[in-house]
């Protein structure tokens, strides 16, 4: 699969789940390149001041810069949190509560087994601002390959992101688990 057929199969799910798209951003310090963001309105609670939230699905190029350890994943995580966090700040959206974030990473190098030992440890990071990371998806074009985990927790309204996760894993061969059972 290219870069541009999974950029096309991400614009169908995000049209057809009604999620708005946002172009993505390059920036140079420290390095990030997103390909695209989208977003959606979310209830978080059921008390209506308290319950309002934005779900924001990321999808960037693997920083050059970063290893793919924990410590690099985090790194990520809090610099994509970042970014989301200037693109939608809480004063100017009508939506001020947490940004449940998905974030999706195309990387060169290769999907192995433990990556999801290093998932938990970047889903469990706080990224410093509103920002909190739901799901983590990697993914290499290359060896037609998938690692992700969705953390525990996610709002019963928001089923289409376990779908967007399950359609990429019909896409490629290895899958590690998608939920994170070992939370206590």
């Amino acid at each position: 699969m290219t870069e541009d057929d999974f950029l096309a199969t991400w614009s169908t799910w995000q049209k057809a789940h009604s999620w708005s798209p946002d172009p993505g951003e390059v920036y140079a310090e420290p390095p990030l390149e997103v390909l695209g963001y989208a977003t959606k309105p979310v209830r978080l609670s059921r008390v209506p001041v308290f319950g309002r939230g934005l779900a924001v699905v990321t999808v960037t190029r693997h920083p050059v810069d970063l290893m793919s350890d924990a410590v690099g994943l985090q790194a990520w995580v809090e610099r994509i949190g970042k970014a989301v966090n200037g693109l939608h700040p809480p004063w100017k959206s009508r939506r001020p509560g947490a940004v449940l974030l998905t974030a999706v990473q195309l990387t060169p190098e290769p999907i192995r087994g433990e990556d999801e030992e290093r998932f938990k440890a970047a889903l469990g990071h706080w990224t410093g601002t509103r920002v909190v990371p739901a799901a983590i998806v990697r993914i290499n074009l290359g060896q037609h390959a998938m690692a992700s985990m969705m953390a525990e927790g996610l709002p019963r309204d928001m089923p289409e992101l376990g779908e967007l996760i399950d359609i990429w894993a019909g896409d490629f061969h290895r899958f590690v688990p998608m939920w994170n059972d070992t939370e206590d």
